[in-house]
């Protein structure tokens, strides 16, 4: 289970929602391009918004591991790596569980109080830190903790750039602060041509980019008004989130499965 995948799919799922919502009153019918551009023309109803949403329920095998592993006792150890891992799993399940204050609570002190000294993790756990800021309804401290975390990303760790980047445009668009959300998407095409031109790299770190790109168009494009491009790109974002979580549901880094600390994201280089 990479949470932070898991976290993406219900943001870009809600928000194309809202997205549907707005193209159902404003806009005009279009030709799709693509199978990814297959967005239905108003008017439209209540179906089709259950039918996005249920796109993100959980399966219950997710459900009972969740549950398990907030039976377990706090370690009784001050390695704060061992209880870092503990709270971080904590949050990962009140995640799958939806229970978004209890998940914000558990990653606030995997953060804050037993911050990881692995790069890696430490990246992983403030962008997921943030954006459970952002579903709380503070994007003023989810950007904060974005470009603090973006100071902290090393050349050999680069295409964290681009997730990190797309939390502030994302957090920026919130706040009505579309100058920055534009600075933010032209550093996410900067790094992503830059990665681009570098030595080959995974496929499926290549898949993350562009769900990060798709999304921070989408993103753009929202805040520009223009609805049924920005549907388009959450639902292109949608679709590779769930081949990514298609690919690495059975790799070692299920948190809900890993009884030590896994690297969950898959965007560096």
């Amino acid at each position: 289970m990479n949470i932070k995948s898991l976290i993406n799919k219900r943001i870009f799922t809600l928000i194309a929602c809202l997205c549907a919502l707005n193209t159902s009153v404003f806009a005009a019918p279009e030709k799709a391009n693509d199978a990814y551009d297959a967005v239905k023309a108003p008017p439209r109803d209540i179906k089709d918004i259950l039918g996005v949403l249920e796109q993100t329920r959980q399966d219950q095998s997710s459900i009972t591991k969740a549950k398990k592993i907030l039976e377990i006792p706090k370690p009784n150890t001050s390695d704060s790596e061992i209880l870092n891992g503990y709270y971080y799993r904590r949050s990962a399940a009140e995640s799958v569980l939806e229970n978004s204050k209890a998940a914000h609570e558990n990653m606030q002190i995997a953060v804050n109080e037993h911050p990881s000294q692995k790069i890696e993790l430490m990246l992983d756990e403030k962008s997921v830190y943030a954006s459970l800021e952002l579903q709380r309804g503070n994007p003023a401290l989810a950007k904060k903790i974005y470009e603090d975390a973006l100071l902290a990303v090393p050349d050999s760790l680069r295409g964290w750039k681009i997730s990190l980047s797309r939390g502030v445009l994302f957090a920026c668009s919130v706040m009505g602060d579309f100058d920055c959300a534009k600075r933010s998407m032209s550093d996410i095409e900067s790094t992503i041509s830059s990665l681009s031109n570098a030595r080959p790299s995974s496929y499926l770190y290549r898949m993350n980019w562009n769900a990060q790109f798709e999304s921070a168009r989408a993103t753009i494009f929202l805040s520009e008004g223009k609805f049924i491009e920005a549907e388009r790109s959450y639902k292109k974002a949608l679709a590779i989130y769930e081949d990514i979580i298609e690919s690495t549901k059975n790799s070692s880094r299920d948190v809900l499965e890993s009884e030590t600390r896994v690297y969950q994201d898959i965007s560096t280089n």
